[in-house]
């Protein structure tokens, strides 16, 4: 169901204790990102993993790594193919196949580098070696999306300046959605969207009456009204982790299958 990403460029992002990464999209569909971020939950029944099929399936990715107000490494142009090959056996431990849930994976596949990143610091340009690179596709029984996680070695640290990635593992993760499972759920964001704004409004002005009044049993009562349409808000799903999870139209990008992919990313 990838193969229409044939060449394209993401943006993806971290935030990590001194470090961040994000990959910049660049690419002719204008996709921006790449996303994920699914708790594993071994106590949840898991369904069997769709078919995906990713032969010729090409991701160009640039990287910005480093302090979030110092230095970068502005690593460009990393490329690889996400293939149905079994994986070099030195591949780093995936969250699915290597996890306590191993049945939730399709499968460790490999991923083939067709081109290292590379950057430049006052050497020249320098190479970012990301080896044994793998991939996999994770999704939970009833969860209308699923996630593709693609990990690396990454054997020696990298170094430009302050910023530095260290050696380690790198994973990439973004989601797979249902079409028509995303469509629903947009609708229904839309109507909770608008119950969320009118009772932020009214919330608001409980607050500044709370606030303007000099009346102490007053205070108390705009104080319980505001706390009360609180708890409205909330039992809403406005701005719950499932309503912020669901893509604007411009943050998905229609693959085969029936199936859409977000252009929100992570990196971890």
């Amino acid at each position: 169901i990838l193969q229409t990403l044939t060449n394209i460029k993401y943006r993806i992002a971290i935030m990590i204790p001194i470090y961040f990464l994000s990959l910049i999209a660049l690419s002719a569909t204008s996709i921006d990102a790449l996303a994920f971020s699914t708790t594993f939950s071994p106590e949840k029944v898991f369904s069997k993993v769709p078919a995906v099929n990713v032969e010729k399936t090409c991701l160009d990715i640039s990287l910005d790594v480093g302090h979030v107000d110092g230095s970068h490494i502005p690593i460009k142009q990393f490329q690889f193919e996400l293939t149905q090959s079994k994986p070099n056996k030195l591949h780093p431990s995936m969250p699915g196949a290597n996890g306590p849930n191993p049945f939730t994976s399709s499968g460790v596949k490999k991923i083939e580098v067709t081109k290292d990143g590379h950057f430049i610091d006052i050497r020249g340009t320098q190479r970012a070696n990301l080896s044994d690179g793998c991939w996999e596709m994770v999704w939970r029984k009833h969860a209308f999306s699923g996630v593709i996680v693609c990990g690396f070695n990454v054997p020696d640290e990298i170094k430009r300046n302050d910023a530095l990635l260290p050696s380690g593992r790198v994973y990439i993760t973004f989601p797979v959605w249902k079409k028509t499972e995303l469509m629903e759920r947009k609708e229904k964001k839309i109507e909770v969207t608008k119950v969320g704004i009118v009772l932020t409004q009214e919330k608001d002005e409980e607050i500044r009456k709370m606030i303007s009044t000099k009346n102490i049993i007053m205070k108390a009562l705009h104080f319980r009204s505001a706390c009360a349409i609180t708890e409205k808000i909330t039992t809403s799903g406005y701005g719950s982790p499932w309503y912020t999870k669901i893509p604007e139209d411009d943050e998905v990008t229609e693959i085969e299958n029936g199936y859409v992919l977000s252009t929100k990313g992570t990196v971890w």
